[in-house]
C-alpha cells in the first residue's frame, strides 16, 4: 500500500500544488472587486504502525492583484492569502486504552477564507480588511469499559485573534477557550450506541458587544451541557446521530464590574451520513447555545450544515474528476443591554442582537493527464447583523464576498496511487483510520481488507474492514 517502510511503519508523503486565476468581489459597508493571480501549496503526510498513528497536514494559498481592479467607494484588497496547519497523533497505551492528541493552526485574511476550505463566518460587524490567527490544542482518551461500552476524556483549548486590521482596536486577543468532556458509549444492539456526555466550555472573550451602541468588553462566559445521544446505522452505508440535551450558562462581564447572570437553553443535534462508492453525502441540524463569533458573544443558535463529495463519472480515464461542494447556514441571537441614559436612575433594558451567516463552496477538478488536473469553484459567503432596537448610527447591515477562481493542479507522492484522486469512500475509511473510534483497536487500521465471500457486488460493492451492523464478531470493542 505504501512504499516507504521505516520500522515496519506504513508511511505516506504528498504535496499538491495549483496555480489560479481568481474573480473576487466583496461588500462590505461598500463594495469592491479585483481580479488576482495566485496559487496553493499543500502537503499531507502519514504513518501507521500497528500501534500508533501520525498525520500532518499543511496548506496556503495567496493571489494578488495584478491587471486590473475597480471599486465603488473602498479599494479593492492588494492581496489575500491563508496558512493552515493541522497535526494528529494517537497511541495504544494498553490493551484497551488508546491516547491521541491533536493540534491546529491558522492564519488568514477576511478575503483570504474560502468556504471550501471550512472558512470561519464572515463578521458583519468588523468592517475593513483583518488578518486573523488561531491556534489550539486537544488531547483524548478512549477506555474499553468491555466489550461493547467504552468511555471517552477529552480537554483541550482555543485562541483567536487578530494580527492586523484597518481598524487598531480590532488587533489583539479575541476569544480564549478551554473546553472539557467525558462520555461513555454503549452499544445496545447490533444497529444502535447510545452516549451519554457532559462537557463544559468556558470562554474569555475580549471584545465581545455589550450593549445596542456595540460597545465592547470583556466577558466571560461558562456552559455546561448534558446530552443523550444515539448512533444508529439504518445500513453499512446511512448512519444517523441524534441527540438532545440542555445547557446552563454563567456570564459574568469583565473584573466582574456587575453580578453574574444565569441561562439555561435546550440543546439538539441530528446528523446523516452516506457514503458509497463514488459518493459521500452528509447533513445536520443544531439548535443549542453556541459561539457568535469570536468578538461577538454567545447565544442560542439554529445551525445547518451539508457536504457532498462526487466522482460523478465511472472508469479510470474520469478518476480525478471529482465535485466537492458544501453549504452552511446559522442564525443566532444574544441578549444585549441598552443603556440607561446618563444620570438616570433607571436599569438598563435589554435589546437583542441577531447574527444571521450562510455560505455555499464548490470545487470541480477533471483530469488533464495522471496527477494534473484542471480545476474551477465558486465561493460564496455571507453575513448580516443586526441590533434591535437599532442604534442610532443604525445596524452594521450585510456583509457579502464571492471568488470565482479556475486553476490547474498537480501532485506528487511518495505513493504512486495517490497521483490519482480516491473515491469518496476509500477517502473515508482512510480517514477512520487516522481517527479510529474507541472500540476500533489499533491493529484494525493498520491491517489491508480482505475481501468476504458476502461482500456486496457492483454499485453495492462496499470496501470496508469493518463487520456490517447486523454480524456479532469476537472482535474487542
Amino acid at each position: 500500500m505504501l512504499p516507504i517502510l521505516v520500522a515496519l511503519w506504513q508511511t505516506d508523503a504528498t504535496v499538491r500544488g495549483a496555480i489560479d486565476e481568481q474573480l473576487q468581489t466583496s461588500f462590505v459597508g461598500s463594495s469592491s472587486a479585483a481580479a488576482l493571480t495566485g496559487g496553493e501549496l499543500g502537503f499531507d503526510a502519514a504513518a501507521i504502525s500497528g500501534r500508533s498513528s501520525w498525520a500532518l497536514r499543511a496548506d496556503g494559498h495567496y493571489a494578488h492583484a495584478f491587471g486590473f481592479s475597480f471599486s465603488g467607494g473602498a479599494d479593492a484588497p492588494t492581496g489575500t492569502g491563508s496558512f493552515n496547519v493541522s497535526g494528529t497523533s494517537s497511541w495504544q497505551v494498553a490493551p484497551h486504552a488508546q491516547l491521541g492528541l491533536d493540534a491546529q493552526g491558522s492564519i488568514a485574511n477576511r478575503f483570504g477564507t474560502r468556504e471550501i476550505e471550512g472558512a470561519a463566518a464572515v463578521d458583519p460587524f468588523q468592517s475593513g480588511d483583518r488578518t486573523t490567527y488561531a491556534f489550539g490544542s486537544g488531547a483524548r482518551l478512549f477506555v474499553g469499559a468491555g466489550k461493547r461500552s467504552s468511555l471517552r476524556f477529552g480537554a483541550g483549548f482555543m485562541q483567536e485573534g487578530g494580527l492586523a486590521a484597518d481598524a487598531p482596536d480590532a488587533v489583539g486577543l479575541d476569544a480564549f477557550t478551554v473546553r472539557g468532556d467525558l462520555g461513555w458509549g454503549r452499544e445496545i444492539g447490533p444497529r444502535d450506541t447510545i452516549v451519554p456526555e457532559l462537557g463544559i466550555v468556558a470562554t474569555h472573550f475580549e471584545h465581545a458587544i455589550l450593549d445596542v451602541d456595540l460597545h465592547r468588553g470583556q466577558l466571560d462566559t461558562t456552559a455546561l451541557t448534558a446530552r443523550l445521544g444515539d448512533t444508529h446505522g439504518f445500513s453499512r452505508q446511512f448512519t444517523g446521530d441524534f441527540s438532545v440535551g440542555a445547557t446552563l450558562v454563567r456570564s459574568e462581564l469583565g473584573q466582574g464590574s456587575e453580578p453574574a447572570s444565569f441561562d439555561a437553553a435546550p440543546d439538539a443535534r441530528l446528523g446523516l451520513a452516506w457514503t458509497g462508492r463514488a459518493t459521500r453525502a452528509s447533513a445536520s441540524y443544531s439548535f443549542g447555545f453556541a459561539s457568535l463569533g469570536p468578538r461577538v458573544a454567545y447565544g442560542q443558535q439554529h445551525a445547518l450544515g451539508a457536504e457532498l463529495a462526487l466522482r460523478p463519472v465511472d472508469g479510470a480515464k474520469w478518476r480525478d474528476l471529482l465535485v466537492h461542494a458544501t453549504a452552511r447556514f446559522a442564525h443566532g441571537s444574544a441578549a444585549v443591554a441598552i443603556p440607561a441614559p446618563i444620570g438616570s436612575a433607571t436599569p438598563p433594558g435589554r435589546g437583542w442582537l441577531t447574527t444571521t451567516s450562510a455560505a455555499v463552496g464548490a470545487l470541480v477538478e477533471a483530469p488533464i493527464a495522471r496527477a494534473l488536473s484542471f480545476r474551477t469553484g465558486l465561493d460564496l459567503q455571507l453575513g448580516r447583523g443586526t441590533i434591535d432596537p437599532a442604534p442610532s448610527s443604525g445596524s452594521p447591515g450585510m456583509a457579502l464576498q464571492a471568488i470565482v477562481l479556475i486553476g490547474i493542479a498537480g501532485t506528487l507522492s511518495t505513493d504512486p496511487a495517490r497521483a490519482a484522486r480516491k473515491d469518496p469512500l476509500e477517502e473515508e475509511q482512510a480517514r477512520e483510520r487516522a481517527e479510529p473510534g474507541a472500540w476500533q483497536r489499533m491493529d484494525d487500521r493498520a491491517r489491508e481488507y480482505q475481501p468476504r465471500r458476502d461482500d456486496a457486488e457492483g454499485s453495492d460493492a462496499i470496501d470496508s474492514d469493518r463487520a456490517p451492523p447486523d454480524e456479532d464478531t469476537d472482535r474487542d470493542r
